[in-house]
């Protein structure tokens, strides 16, 4: 089968755009030999400061698909620098490889929504495994909500339980669950890049988990929270965030290997509140 023309590909916004190598290939296309308003007059672009936007990592939105392509077209390596990987770059992918339900549909949203949820049902069973390997028994609770088990909030802070365990005889009394869903595994991670971006909407959703560490530190006297990644970036990255944070209760951050099936590490942030 003849490989399709770039041109004739059907690019899809599936992520945020990675800015560090957007940049880095800005760079590459415009070369050694030329400034960057010269190749912004040679991209036929009116506003330069774009380009300046983007090599400081500035942008806050995809670039459109007329840019890519006048900055492909006008690179100085056309090799190094693609269409193809100015579009991954910017957080699109070809459609055909969409099919398996990234793209925004209310069809896609359900599928996404399902393998969410049978996402959860194998960490669960990973972490419950890990226990029964260790020889300790657990007592399961699916939902400490609806089980009664989860003090309420007097600040009516949310809190989230995708499911959580009692370990007879150990402390804490109850051991929470929290499984996220980053994936960054499209990430060209760069030492120097902001990686944090990538976690906005999991800080956001973890962010009530640390309000009411600071708020209301009794009504987590008897729970440790655990926040598990199942993508090894997320992870390193989400710990790198909160390594200095400081902490009333017991917190920790879990990475669970889905394909071995295994719970590779846990750090540990934070103490047992005592009143």
């Amino acid at each position: 089968m003849r490989k399709k023309a770039e041109k004739d590909i059907e690019y899809v916004q599936a992520y945020v755009p990675d800015t560090a190598a957007l940049a880095d290939l800005v760079i590459k296309a415009r070369g050694p030999e030329r400034s960057m308003a010269e190749f912004a007059r040679q991209c036929n672009v009116k506003a330069p400061s774009t380009f300046s936007r983007i090599v400081n990592e500035l942008i806050d939105k995809p670039l459109s698909d007329k840019f890519i392509y006048a900055v492909a077209g006008n690179a100085a390596d056309k090799q190094a620098v693609t269409v193809d990987k100015l579009m991954r770059a910017n957080g699109k992918l070809p459609k055909e490889e969409l099919a398996g339900g990234k793209v925004p549909t209310e069809e896609n949203n359900k599928k996404l929504h399902e393998s969410q949820e049978e996402k959860k049902k194998l960490v669960r069973e990973i972490v419950l495994q890990d226990f029964f390997n260790k020889g300790i028994a657990v007592m399961v609770y699916p939902d400490l909500l609806a089980s009664w088990k989860m003090p309420l909030s007097k600040h009516a802070i949310p809190r989230y339980s995708d499911f959580a365990i009692h370990l007879q005889g150990y402390d804490p009394l109850y051991w929470n669950f929290i499984v996220d869903f980053t994936d960054m595994g499209h990430v060209a991670m760069k030492s120097e890049g902001d990686k944090t971006k990538y976690l906005k909407e999991s800080m956001r959703k973890h962010s009530y988990l640390f309000l009411r560490d600071a708020w209301e530190p009794e009504t987590m006297a008897d729970f440790k929270n655990t926040i598990v990644f199942t993508e090894t970036k997320a992870f390193k990255v989400f710990n790198e965030m909160i390594k200095d944070i400081k902490l009333n209760t017991w917190i920790s951050v879990m990475y669970v290997d889905t394909e071995k099936k295994a719970v590779v590490t846990e750090v540990e942030y934070g103490r047992l509140w005592k009143s």
